[in-house]
Formats: structure tokens, sequence, C-alpha cells
């Protein structure tokens, strides 16, 4: 049986679920983004971490339906997100996965690049993680297929894999998921990487999950 808390989350994410499903106007996602812009702002962090939760919804359920000023919008709320003082908040692929698989971000990859480059080369520790978090999401956000920048993203994660917690925790994570969705059948993975340099190849294949992360 489920405590009283956990049932109010519980039914607080089932309606959060239903209300993104709607087929909202224009007008009425524009008025969703406000709410949520305006909860960022709270200084309780399971709140922000709502946020997050909500628009990962939000951006799936309104596909390549975002006008220009709401995906202006949808990127800043995700800029924040990422770096939130808050691990919690933070760690959420799921956003930039949902940002660059169902926005006109998809075509917007070279520039994130650049940008989560930026973060890592951060002084602050929490800005430097959004950096690692940007690249693994962006790792893990095409299964089944090998764009021409998925061994550029994997050579900044393959730095950062024996940083310090929670860095390299978010390295390892994605190395995970990464093996999970294209190394499971081996004739996949070698149609999958038909074209790249051995070099490359190797170097994929050599990104797996350390045993400190299953310790």
């Amino acid at each position: 049986l489920m405590t009283g808390s956990e049932y109010i989350k519980s039914t607080g994410k089932e309606a959060i679920t239903k209300l993104c499903r709607c087929l909202w106007t224009e007008y009425q996602v524009s008025q969703l983004l406000s709410i949520l812009e305006a909860q960022l702002k709270s200084t309780n962090w399971r709140r922000r971490l709502n946020v997050s939760t909500s628009l990962v919804m939000l951006i799936r359920c309104t596909q390549y339906r975002l006008t220009d000023e709401q995906h202006e919008v949808v990127e800043k709320l995700v800029w924040k997100l990422m770096k939130d003082k808050h691990t919690e908040v933070r760690e959420n692929f799921d956003l930039v996965v949902a940002l660059v698989r169902y926005t006109k971000s998809r075509k917007l990859i070279k520039e994130y690049i650049k940008k989560f480059m930026k973060f890592t080369r951060s002084k602050k520790s929490h800005i430097k993680h959004a950096g690692v978090i940007g690249f693994a999401s962006l790792a893990i956000s095409r299964p089944k297929q090998m764009p021409e920048w998925i061994p550029s993203v994997f050579h900044v994660l393959k730095r950062f894999e024996l940083a310090k917690a929670p860095i390299s925790t978010t390295v390892t994570n994605c190395f995970s998921q990464f093996r999970k969705a294209h190394m499971q059948n081996q004739d996949d993975w070698i149609e999958q990487t038909k074209n790249l340099s051995s070099e490359d190849r190797e170097l994929l294949g050599d990104c797996r999950p350390s045993l400190s992360y299953f310790v």
C-alpha cells in the first residue's frame, strides 16, 4: 500500500500526464510554459524537478507543433534545469532527449555540442556536470541509429569517465543505456557502425559501465 505522500505524488504525475496529452491550442501551450517558468523560480528543488518532468511530457505531446517563440522558451527552461544546483533536478536525460527528438532542435545538434562543450569548461561543478549531462543525453537520443556526430560525443564523455561523482556516474549510466540500445544484437551493431572508422568503432566498443556503478 502507498503512503499518503506516495499517493499524492502518484496522483500528481498521473494528472500531469493526462493534462499534457490534451490537444492544447497555441495559446494554452504558451500559458502552460508561463506556469512552468514561474514554478522554476521556486526555492523548493522538488518543485523544480516537477517542472522538469512536466516539460518532458509537454514536449513529447506537442511534437513539432511549438511555435518559434515557444521553442525558444522551452530551450531556456531546459538550459536552466540542466544547470540547476540540485543534482536530482539536473540529472534528467529525458529533457534533452525529448528536445532533440520532438522539436526543431533535431536540426541543431552541432550548435548544442558547442554549447555543452562550453558548459564542460566551466569551473563551477554543477555547470560542468550540465555539459556532461548534455553530451550523455545526445549519446542516447538516437536508439538504433549512428549519426555522424556520435563519435565526437563519446570522445568528450570518455574524458570524464573517471571524474568525481556525480559526473562519473552520469557517464557510466550513459554508457549502460547506450550499450542496451545499440549492442544487444551483434548484427545490428555491425550494420550501425559499418561507416565508422576502426578507431571510432573501438572507442564506442570500449564505452562500458565500470564496476563501481554496480557496487
